[in-house]
């Protein structure tokens, strides 16, 4: 076996897609040659697995008796990660719509932590880092009313105070059969702002739009998963929601030298004590990457928003915990 390798893979790879998933594990084979055309992942898939397909093929096509299978069917076209959120997701824009993208948290009963993003995502953030929150969506359906979709349920919310420059924002919610739950309020007066990012003045912008700058695509948006770390969001009024606490994104930076300016294409990202830059790595891919400051360090950002909605498997807690 000199000059040879063993790719032992017990664990195999799983990437899944929109309409499909892709797998490589010994379980497929058993006893048997894998193929030597084995399917390429979709796109966007983690690259170990374009790398362990393409060397595998290679092998096969290579060493002497090994089954010759031929190629397989082309792979079915998935969409991309962009494209399936275009195609999953609605942007508003004017009034209400602007004033709640970005901005989190609220607190709904015994909720605290619930995110209004961009186009129309909507988070229960979990406390634990890593650990999935709930999905939903949400829509402005009326003057200072909101749809909510979470847990397989749907709830009004009516809100009050949001075109008040100062005092509490909150809103008043009832179920689909006009029940009456929990109020919510916004506490973070640091939110309570026209704009996106007060310095730079950011018109409200969705991800997926064209013809804008990058710190308009994201402001907003999110959640967000940082070296599989999440949730992250671009709030509004320059916050950055981490799982260890708030930080602060923009495109200026006080230094002890001044103030800093990010470059075109890029944000500040800094938290716990670090700072980032963040710019696009795969942008079709929903992926971004960041570079620290301190050690040049890279490591990738993946938008963790566009999965779908959470079923009914949480609707007894959240119906529990928004009872009035």
């Amino acid at each position: 076996m000199d000059g040879k390798h063993i790719y032992h893979y017990t664990f195999g790879l799983t990437v899944e897609g929109v309409k499909r998933s892709w797998r490589l594990d010994k379980r497929q084979y058993y006893g048997g040659y894998p193929s030597d055309h084995i399917q390429m992942p979709p796109a966007c898939s983690a690259k170990s697995g374009f790398i362990y397909a393409g060397l595998l093929n290679e092998a096969g096509q290579n060493i002497e008796g090994w089954p010759n299978r031929g190629k397989e069917h082309p792979a079915e076209k998935v969409a991309t990660p962009l494209q399936h959120l275009l195609q999953t997701t609605t942007h508003q824009s004017g009034g209400l719509a602007d004033l709640l993208r970005g901005t989190g948290p609220w607190r709904w009963g015994q909720v605290d932590s619930l995110y209004f993003h961009a186009r129309g995502v909507a988070n229960v953030a979990s406390a634990v880092p890593a650990e999935d929150g709930w999905l939903g969506r949400w829509s402005v359906e009326g003057d200072g009313r909101v749809m909510l979709q979470l847990c397989g349920e749907r709830f009004s919310l009516s809100f009050h105070n949001v075109w008040q420059a100062l005092g509490r924002w909150r809103f008043d919610a009832v179920d689909a059969a006009g029940n009456a739950l929990s109020d919510g309020r916004l506490d973070d007066v640091g939110q309570q702002v026209v704009q996106l990012l007060p310095e730079l003045e950011v018109p409200p912008g969705a991800l997926g739009q064209t013809n804008v700058s990058f710190v308009t695509e994201i402001a907003g948006s999110g959640p967000w998963e940082w070296a599989g770390q999440g949730p992250f969001a671009f709030l509004r009024g320059g916050q950055l929601h981490t799982p260890w606490g708030n930080g602060r994104w923009g495109v200026q930076r006080q230094t002890s030298e001044g103030v800093e300016q990010a470059k075109d294409g890029q944000v500040f990202a800094d938290f716990v004590g670090s700072q980032h830059d963040v710019y696009w790595s795969e942008r079709e891919c929903l992926r971004m990457q960041s570079s620290r400051k301190a050690d040049a360090e890279k490591v990738g950002i993946d938008f963790a928003g566009g999965a779908e909605p959470m079923g009914r498997k949480c609707q007894p807690k959240l119906t529990q915990k928004v009872a009035k």
